[in-house]
């Protein structure tokens, strides 16, 4: 199953900090409830090749708190090993250009394919070949988004600047899983000028991916999303309009798409003037139509993932600000016709607090969660129940 990259700087995160005290929900009574623990390390994305395998990306190395760790488990997170990271002061997101630039370089993101070739970006990009024993720091543009679209094929999302005021000029490039050779361009009609958040790059398991540009929508000008989509692996291209629309006189945006199956893509909708106020809209034909608006709870959820047609979840995440906060987690079995609360975390955030989160499916069974990043949040049955492990 492949799995769309979380964003770098969702747009979920800009609307989501201004509700950031206020996060509680009038959903049903949750299955589980969280206390909030402590840990050394802070976690902010995942990345699995199997129900057993993966790895997590975090900050708190000892005498560097910022610096980047990663560690792998082969038994589904029971017991987890460190892997080596980059040499040098490789920070966790850094901040300024400046910081990256006078440092070992600044990651967000990590993908592996397999247990060998992985991808460590956001914005520098280095990839191993030997399963993180050694990574090689890439030249080139910064990385906005990195996706597996095809067997043994990556994509990636170049800019060179921020300053338009989102990610400017944006390049797609791909190269071959493993490869040794440099990445090559795939012509596409977007150079991303004047987009305010990173895009992200949606596979549906077939030769038709979406590249998402993301709106502002705490902004006071239209934030609708729009979706270039290609069904030859970059050789065409057509343009597909935001399909969250208008309720009446009120705009709804786009903040999230997931995909799987062969077509199935699923796409997360805010009303412009309620961050509280959304909805979910179902494709089975790879993003052309959508079956009917399907309410969600008026909680702070940020992040949508698919694992069916049928079966969504939703999920708080991608939030930074200061104060309490409860996170949630949502499933539906139905295509979002009913939500459930299976999750209710409350935790206390401060200044500090990356606004990075993570939210995948690796089978029809089996997925993980980041929300508030002390913590890995594991189900084993499609969603309905988790269970939180400390890394």
């Amino acid at each position: 199953m492949m799995r769309s990259v979380r964003r770098i700087g969702a747009v979920a995160a800009v609307v989501m900090t201004l509700t950031v005290v206020a996060g509680t929900s009038s959903a049903s009574p949750p299955t589980t409830t969280a206390a909030a623990s402590n840990t050394t390390a802070w976690w902010v994305d995942s990345t699995w090749i199997s129900p057993l395998a993966g790895w997590v990306l975090g900050e708190g190395k000892a005498g560097c708190s910022t610096c980047v760790i990663i560690k792998y488990t082969d038994d589904g997170g029971r017991t987890w090993t460190m892997v080596p990271t980059p040499a040098g002061r490789t920070l966790l997101s850094g901040g300024s250009t400046y910081t990256c630039q006078n440092s070992g370089g600044c990651v967000t993101h990590l993908v592996f394919v397999n247990r060998e070739d992985g991808y460590l970006f956001g914005p520098d990009l280095f990839t191993t070949t030997d399963g993180g024993r050694a990574w090689h720091r890439e030249a080139g543009e910064a990385t906005a988004a990195l996706q597996i679209v095809a067997p043994g094929v990556v994509w990636r999302l170049t800019y060179d600047s921020t300053g338009c005021p989102g990610p400017c000029r944006i390049t797609l490039l791909q190269q071959a899983v493993g490869s040794s050779t440099a990445w090559s361009t795939v012509r596409a009609p977007f150079n991303g000028t004047g987009t305010f958040f990173a895009p992200q790059i949606v596979s549906t398991d077939t030769a038709r991916v979406l590249v998402a540009f993301y709106g502002h929508i705490a902004g006071g000008v239209t934030s609708h999303a729009f979706f270039y989509v290609t069904g030859s692996e970059g050789r065409s291209w057509s343009l597909r309009a935001d399909p969250c629309g208008r309720t009446g006189r009120v705009e709804d945006d786009a903040y999230d798409t997931s995909a799987t199956g062969p077509g199935v893509v699923v796409v997360g909708c805010v009303a412009k003037s309620d961050s509280n106020t959304g909805f979910v809209l179902v494709s089975r034909d790879g993003g052309r139509t959508f079956g009917p608006r399907r309410p969600v709870p008026p909680t702070d959820l940020s992040m949508i993932d698919a694992v069916s047609a049928s079966t969504i979840v939703l999920a708080t995440g991608n939030i930074s600000g200061g104060g309490p906060l409860t996170y949630t987690l949502e499933t539906s079995t139905n295509g979002g016709v009913t939500w459930r609360t299976v999750v209710r975390d409350p935790e206390t955030l401060t200044s500090s607090t990356p606004g990075e989160s993570y939210l995948g499916f690796v089978s029809l069974t089996v997925g993980h969660w980041i929300g508030y990043g002390n913590k890995l949040w594991t189900t084993t049955d499609g969603g309905e129940h988790w269970t939180a492990r400390n890394v």
